[in-house]
């Protein structure tokens, strides 16, 4: 019967605004409860406590997943979605129960958040502790089967004590392997390739000493760039180049404070070099002059502000 906008029907629905309630209790208009308690489910992909629905089709719902085991184990807060026809689509977001860990795209978290996806953020995303030493890390895991083995990572460390001990950090294959807080990027082994330390590079070295400090190993540079017979010589493309032109007026380019340039010129006609270089003086040597006949000639520029220092080797 209804009463006071209250029905029950013969079927023992009960229904609250509603003279045709299709639901244990179906209530037209808002509804109220200081605590709200509901039974679980019975199967992940249709187990909600709280499911929001458009047309009587399913769109969202809330609710738990996992059977309870003990050790706080189990009744997971989950969030499912559902496909315009109502069927399953998935759980973006999970909240583990016993550690707290929240999982988005990741229905087992294991970091506190545990993102199986893409992440974007408009702001700087920082991490800071009162202990010894600081990470942020990044990690790539290549087994699928297990997602809290980090197989290769980025991170930033700094120890507190020393604020200047800030390192750059790329790992190499070493599941989870322990963090210190001086490490530099690291190979499969514990041999460290690369720190960045107070603004200086070091390669094979843990301390580098200058900008660039190349420990054990050989540095070499981009490859000598050929300009086959030009005589305009564009250094943007490398320190080292070399022509076979004939010597006469010489176009240098793009050569910068500090730098150091050789250039090897190797004609079929015995000549002098001349050259210009935009906005810079040019200083040859006192004992400038021609060069040999198919013979190497190497001239070697270093550049002071706006001068450049020529110094040359002929006959080679």
């Amino acid at each position: 019967g209804s009463s006071n906008g209250l029905s029950v029907l013969a079927n023992g629905n009960v229904g609250i605004g509603t003279t045709a309630p299709a639901y244990s209790l179906d209530v037209a208009g808002q509804a109220r409860a200081t605590f709200f308690n509901s039974n679980n489910g019975t199967a992940p992909a249709g187990m909600w406590h709280l499911g929001m629905l458009n047309g009587g089709v399913a769109r969202v719902a809330l609710g738990f997943s996992g059977t309870e085991s003990g050790s706080n184990s189990g009744s997971d807060f989950n969030i499912w979605t559902y496909a315009d026809s109502g069927a399953y689509l998935g759980n973006p977001l999970v909240i583990k129960r016993s550690s707290g860990n929240v999982g988005i795209g990741a229905t087992s978290p294991v970091f506190q958040v545990d993102v199986r996806g893409t992440l974007q953020t408009k702001n700087t995303v920082a991490y800071n502790t009162a202990a010894t030493s600081d990470h942020l890390i990044m990690g790539v895991n290549k087994t699928a089967s297990n997602y809290g083995a980090i197989t290769s990572y980025v991170w930033r460390s700094e120890t507190t004590s020393a604020g200047a001990n800030l390192k750059l950090h790329l790992k190499g294959t070493a599941a989870n392997a322990s963090y210190n807080n001086d490490y530099g990027i690291d190979s499969s082994t514990t041999t460290d390739i690369l720190t960045v330390q107070g603004g200086n590079v070091g390669i094979g070295t843990t301390s580098p000493r200058s900008a660039l400090d190349v420990g054990n190993g050989t540095l070499v540079t981009k490859a000598a760039v050929n300009n086959g017979s030009g005589t305009t010589i564009d250094f943007s493309n490398g320190n080292m180049q070399y022509t076979s032109a004939n010597c006469g007026a010489m176009t240098l380019n793009n050569m910068m404070d500090g730098g150091s340039y050789l250039l090897v010129v190797k004609g079929a006609t015995a000549a002098t070099c001349s050259f210009t270089a935009s906005g810079m003086t040019i200083h040859l040597p006192l004992d400038h002059s021609s060069t040999i006949a198919n013979k190497h000639t190497m001239y070697n520029f270093l550049v002071l502000g706006t001068d450049v220092y020529v110094s040359w080797t002929s006959g080679i």
